[in-house]
């Protein structure tokens, strides 16, 4: 029984002694964990801040990427209009010059032979047999004979 209460005290005096050696490392080591825990933890922060970053770049040159197409449609859309007005124009321009030249012909004094044989239909309804026609002042000949 002696030996067993020597064993018991030499055991708890050995298990005192190892438990008060130990706790100073183990205390040294837990500041160096928390040490590199607030390190780990500020650079899990950093790169969560970087990636957060890196995803705000991404969608604003997403964004920029989008308005940039759509600008560019709508300046095709623009471009594309304004031939077509463009086009359209032209094509009234061309039809107004037709219907100008139409009515041009259709007011244009015959050339010589026509506009003789005008003149003597003329002066037959109007004076009859052989007499002189009234000039149509109209037609280019008889205009410049009749400023001389």
């Amino acid at each position: 029984m002696y030996n067993a209460r020597i064993c018991r005290f030499f055991n708890c005096a050995l298990i005192a002694t190892m438990t008060l050696a130990v706790v100073p490392v183990s205390f040294a080591l837990t500041l160096q964990d928390v040490q590199r825990i607030q390190n780990a933890k500020a650079g899990e922060r950093h790169m969560e801040f970087q990636n957060a970053q890196q995803r705000e770049s991404a969608e604003r040159a997403q964004q920029f990427a989008e308005q940039n197409r759509q600008f560019q449609e709508r300046t095709r859309q623009e471009q594309k209009s304004f031939e077509e007005w463009q086009r359209r124009q032209a094509q009234e321009r061309e039809e107004d010059l037709r219907r100008l030249r139409e009515t041009m012909a259709e007011k244009r004094v015959p050339k010589e032979p026509a506009c003789k044989a005008r003149d003597e239909e003329r002066s037959e309804q109007l004076h009859g047999e052989g007499e002189q026609a009234i000039p149509d002042l109209t037609c280019d000949e008889h205009r410049a004979e009749a400023s001389h």
